[in-house]
């Protein structure tokens, strides 16, 4: 349990910890979700930190490498999962996250698998650029649907004037830019599925 280690495991208990409070009903929305935004971006740095770490004082383990992805992948359905909840109330939203939470965990299970079978060769299939802008448009969507439409889009709206509103508000009553940002996500998770797929299909044998 060196440091790169602890900070994966305490990845798990912060991601827990967000989507409890993404489920709580007793406090004003905006503040459950700037605690929730909040919470969410401590989690993300920890998975920037403890790789940072590990690489640069040569502390890759084992444990480390078989946790790091688990907890990336709790914390992102973690977070899928929180949303749903919070927009069962609209339908549509609720549908599209349920959707989009799909395609990535079936995603995960096809990557996750082809690891698996390159592991026994001996080989490392290494997350390309897809891969990682599709961990970006990822972040991307789930802080734009918690915290940047409906708080930071809706305190700027406060603050303008009547025509501005009409034809802004209306983006933010129909949530645009978080129905933008889940396309792009699904899209990047696809594209990046299908590229892992292309670098690493050499690995698979029916046979086995």
């Amino acid at each position: 349990m060196n440091l790169p280690n602890k900070l994966t495991v305490a990845r798990l208990f912060m991601t827990l910890a967000f989507v409890i409070v993404m489920f709580l009903q007793s406090i004003d929305e905006t503040l459950l979700r700037l605690v929730a935004g909040g919470l969410f971006t401590l989690t993300m740095l920890t998975d920037i930190l403890d790789g940072h770490i590990a690489r640069k004082h040569n502390l890759i383990t084992d444990f480390g490498k078989f946790l790091d992805p688990l907890a990336d992948k709790v914390m992102v359905m973690g977070a899928f999962f929180g949303l749903m909840v919070m927009e069962r109330g609209n339908m549509p939203m609720f549908l599209f996250i349920a959707a989009a939470a799909f395609i990535v965990f079936v995603r995960e299970l096809m990557v996750t698998g082809l690891r698996s079978m390159a592991a026994k060769k001996g080989e490392v299939v290494a997350a390309d650029k897809a891969g990682k802008f599709k961990t970006t448009t990822q972040v991307m969507y789930i802080l734009c649907a918690l915290v940047f439409e409906p708080v930071v889009v809706g305190q700027w709206l406060a603050q303008l004037d009547t025509e501005n509103v009409r034809i802004f508000g209306f983006i933010a009553e129909h949530q645009i830019l978080s129905y933008i940002a889940v396309v792009l996500m699904v899209f990047m998770t696809l594209y990046s599925g299908l590229n892992y797929f292309k670098n690493a299909r050499k690995y698979i044998d029916p046979m086995e």
